[in-house]
């Protein structure tokens, strides 16, 4: 007698029941949308200064990688919008069409602004850096700046492979 309460109290039935409940799958699929949401845009866009960096140290190394791999110059387009991987030397088999070039270009976030220093002085705010088939890149400071006031440089060394980071406006010594 005692056993029976206790199964008609916990509602404890003989019968099982396979696979999940209409409620149970629509509670885990709004938890998804809800995680999607929040985290698709950050994936999309980088939102501040240092993950702008990392993507384009990420950019950097791949294209250095592949010049010396496919023996062709590669360049790293920069512009006020943002940086775009491309193959300098292009063949017709080797042109990239809108949808693979939008894949390799790194955004910047509406604060930050970007210019590009050289060796000799000169800065620029839109234009190249390559990476030659035999391992040599062009010199050059990338000055990532958000709200005119929190700098990042990237120093791109001409024969290795790391780019050297500071957390200021970095110049190339005077000679």
């Amino acid at each position: 007698m005692v056993i029976e309460n206790l199964v008609k109290f916990f509602n404890i039935s003989a019968k099982k029941t396979d696979g999940y409940t209409l409620l149970e799958l629509i509670v885990v699929m709004v938890i998804l949308s809800i995680s999607l949401y929040f985290f698709m845009p950050s994936l999309k866009k980088p939102s501040n200064i240092k993950a702008v960096a990392r993507r384009v140290i990420t950019m950097s190394g791949h294209l250095r990688s592949m010049a010396v791999r496919t023996q062709e110059k590669q360049g790293l387009d920069f512009h006020a919008n943002g940086f775009t991987a491309g193959v300098s030397k292009k063949t017709e088999t080797e042109i990239l069409d809108e949808e693979e070039s939008s894949k390799q270009s790194i955004p910047l976030p509406d604060n930050v602004s970007m210019e590009v220093s050289y060796p000799n002085g000169d800065v620029k705010s839109s234009g190249v850096i390559n990476f030659y088939p035999t391992g040599y890149a062009d010199p050059a400071a990338i000055h990532l700046t958000k709200d005119g006031y929190d700098y990042i440089t990237l120093v791109v060394e001409p024969f290795l492979s790391k780019i050297r980071i500071y957390e200021e406006y970095w110049e190339f010594p005077q000679r």
